[in-house]
């Protein structure tokens, strides 16, 4: 089976416009009346505004939503608001955690009592299912909660941690080994990978009829045991530059090459928030720093960027593809697991590049989103540098993928990046059609 469009490279997993603005309230008041249970008009009324919060998303970025227009469309007042809520950002993340608990629980009380080898499937058939028939709540949870910056990232992080522990869970039932601390994560990231590229691309009638196929890819047999993790990179022949060094983008190894070519504007600015998101962190970036650090003014940046995230997020998504080229060429000879393991390396070289690509990422909005989807699309492409980019991708390719950088993304968090003697080839396992082979 075939996944994943030529689209989604080029425009990222939010390339789906967003919906028509709504006007008037959404959700009905409760009758008049003393009510049924203790509470129950206070649990409705916070529902309605989780519910507007997920449906007004769908239209308007979440810095441009006002708590009023907020309420309004829930159809409670401001003063009623602030009783369930201290912010919007409170409201935010109730939101976010309701919709990803609400499918998580229905698919696993669809799955019903375990039978061995057939939970996987009727539980993800339930999940999907749950996703495409609520559309604008999986787009809320995989693609719109992101406009919140690092409030989105902080509640996307929570609900992966809730599915990766489901998924453990789900794995054990079936019989399979848990593998690895990374492996639970990797499967989420790579199962979450095509959810969102189907949302992005307004395919999300497509999903419950992956179920199958992707149960399958989930039930992949581990080639790492229990024990077996990210060990320290060690150094050799791939090993001894960083990511940036092998671009020429580390000022300290590579800044001759960058300073012996006259840097567009654009390209001064991407280099100049490059390095100051390595140096200080994502968090770190504003208008004034990157464009006194390219020794230009404000309003150049202005004329190129939206903002500093997104001048970061293109700058590393550039990095990233040349660092890919960079691996093609040096590992010609080798095959995918050569150019993976030297991925590794380079990052594990290059611990702030690292944690900007695996981490920070979508903390930067829309735009670290479509960076992430880029930067998949990169790692498929060290795993299959022939097949020609126009054309659609394999199941198990697209969501390897993800798996992959979900897993150094991990191990990055855990302090343990770096190619152990076991690691690639339990990585390559995911992406090997023989996981689907029956589809």
């Amino acid at each position: 089976m075939a996944s994943g469009t030529a689209e989604r490279t080029q425009q990222g997993s939010a390339a789906a416009p967003r919906a028509p603005r709504r006007q008037g309230a959404l959700f009905p008041r409760l009758h008049p009346g003393p009510s049924p249970r203790p509470g129950h008009v206070a649990h409705h009324q916070r529902m309605r505004l989780c519910g507007a919060l997920i449906e007004a998303l769908a239209a308007t970025p979440y810095d441009r939503l006002s708590v009023r227009e907020l309420c309004a469309l829930a159809g409670v007042s401001t003063r009623t608001f602030y009783v369930h809520f201290r912010g919007k950002h409170e409201c935010f993340l109730a939101a976010h955690d309701l919709a990803c608990t609400q499918a998580l629980q229905g698919a696993l009380a669809a799955g019903g009592r375990v039978v061995r080898g057939r939970s996987l499937e009727r539980e993800l058939a339930a999940f999907l299912t749950l996703l495409a028939e609520n559309e604008h709540a999986a787009r809320f949870c995989a693609l719109e909660s992101f406009s919140a910056g690092a409030l989105g990232a902080q509640a996307a992080r929570r609900s992966a941690a809730a599915l990766a522990a489901a998924v453990a869970q789900l794995r054990q039932q079936a019989g399979l080994s848990c593998g690895p601390p990374w492996m639970a994560e990797a499967l989420v990231a790579g199962v979450w990978r095509v959810v969102a590229n189907r949302l992005g691309a307004g395919r999300a009638a497509e999903l419950p009829a992956l179920a199958v196929p992707l149960a399958r890819w989930l039930a992949t047999p581990c080639a790492a045991g229990p024990s077996s993790d990210l060990g320290a990179a060690t150094p050799g022949a791939r090993g001894r530059y960083g990511a940036r060094a092998l671009v020429g983008a580390d000022p300290a190894l590579g800044g001759r090459r960058l300073a012996a070519f006259q840097l567009s504007p654009r390209r001064a600015l991407m280099a100049a928030a490059l390095d100051l998101g390595c140096r200080r962190g994502a968090g770190a970036l504003c208008e004034r720093a990157v464009a006194q650090a390219a020794a230009l003014p404000v309003r150049r940046l202005r004329e190129h960027f939206e903002s500093p995230a997104q001048c970061l997020a293109e700058a590393l998504t550039l990095a990233w593809e040349e660092l890919v080229q960079r691996l093609l060429v040096l590992e010609r000879a080798g095959g995918a697991q050569a150019r993976i393991a030297a991925l590794i390396d380079a990052l594990a070289q290059d611990a702030p590049f690292a944690q900007l690509g695996l981490e920070e990422v979508v903390a930067f909005g829309p735009a670290g989103v479509r960076a992430r989807e880029r930067m998949m699309c990169g790692i498929e492409r060290l795993l299959e540098p022939d097949l020609p980019a126009q054309l659609e991708r394999p199941l198990a390719i697209e969501a390897g993928a993800g798996a992959i950088w979900g897993a150094l993304g991990a191990c990055r968090r855990a302090g343990r990046l770096g190619a152990s003697p076991s690691l690639v080839p339990a990585l390559l396992a995911l992406t090997s059609p023989e996981a689907i082979k029956q589809v």
